[in-house]
């Protein structure tokens, strides 16, 4: 796969999150205190969130698409997850995810007990800044693996 693609999907993938992220965290304001699931596991009827209608940009008018975009409640966490695939070749496609953390849900983990009180700034990545992190990342890796060659005979000692 070619470097560029990745880094446009990762960038698409954090710009989707972005723009629901902003769209639905002052829905979620609505819901603290409320119960927002049911013991058996499902959401509350009441707890509806509105979602952006927005897709993916593709990389050089190949395939792109949205796959899911929701709000994940995990234990006593709330999370929004969203996923993409991309053209790779003529017959795939690769898929990049990510998920940010929401906020929490009280003790009984039915009601909505608070939200993050942090906000999202994706990360933009540009194809010559990543290269460059790569390649010192291979360098890094290098020295690190000289010396434990060098202090291999001596590790019981760390």
């Amino acid at each position: 796969m070619k470097l560029e693609k990745k880094i446009h999907a990762v960038n698409e993938v954090q710009r989707l999150m972005k723009l629901n992220f902003d769209h639905i965290m002052p829905q979620l304001q609505a819901f603290i205190g409320e119960k927002i699931q049911l013991k058996t596991g499902g959401k509350s009827a009441k707890f509806k969130i509105d979602f952006l209608d927005e897709k993916p940009k593709s990389f050089e008018g190949g395939y792109a698409q949205l796959h899911y975009c929701h709000i994940d409640i995990s234990y006593s966490n709330i999370w929004l997850k969203i996923s993409c695939s991309f053209k790779n070749t003529e017959v795939t496609c690769f898929y990049e995810s990510d998920s940010i953390y929401l906020g929490d849900l009280s003790a009984d983990k039915l009601h909505l007990k608070e939200l993050s009180s942090q906000s999202y700034e994706p990360i933009i990545y540009e194809v010559e800044a990543v290269k460059k992190d790569i390649e010192r990342a291979k360098q890094l890796e290098d020295e690190l693996n000289s010396l434990n060659y060098s202090i291999s005979k001596f590790k019981d000692l760390r």
